[in-house]
């Protein structure tokens, strides 16, 4: 995958990366923390790297347990799951401060 991939079909790649891990995961008996660790650590990390110049698009599906609960610190009553509309504003927002910064860098014009 280059950049010269079309985002989707990039995004369909990461999708059927995470699609082959959570097969994996999903016969193992965990708990909902063991759960949530399994998301921030393995499945949500191996889009990182992909998603990292594009704003994520907010999906809209039915769940159990409500989005604040599951994106709140474990801290303040919440699961702890990283946002990953959050988490690519702040890849972009990286991404630009080090645009901003001085001098000639390749992975400039990448994304």
């Amino acid at each position: 995958m280059g950049i010269e991939t079309p985002k989707n079909q990039q995004l369909e790649h990461v999708k059927d990366k995470i699609r082959k891990k959570l097969r994996l995961w999903a016969s193992i008996k965990l708990s909902l923390v063991g759960r949530v660790v399994v998301v921030n650590h393995i499945l949500l990390a191996t889009m990182w790297h992909s998603v990292a110049c594009w704003m994520l698009d907010k999906e809209t599906t039915l769940v159990k347990v409500a989005w604040c609960c599951l994106i709140k610190a474990k801290n303040q009553g919440g699961l702890g799951l990283v946002d990953p509309i959050h988490q690519s504003k702040v890849l972009l927002g990286k991404l630009l401060v080090r645009s901003l910064q001085p001098g000639p860098k390749l992975w400039k014009m990448c994304c």
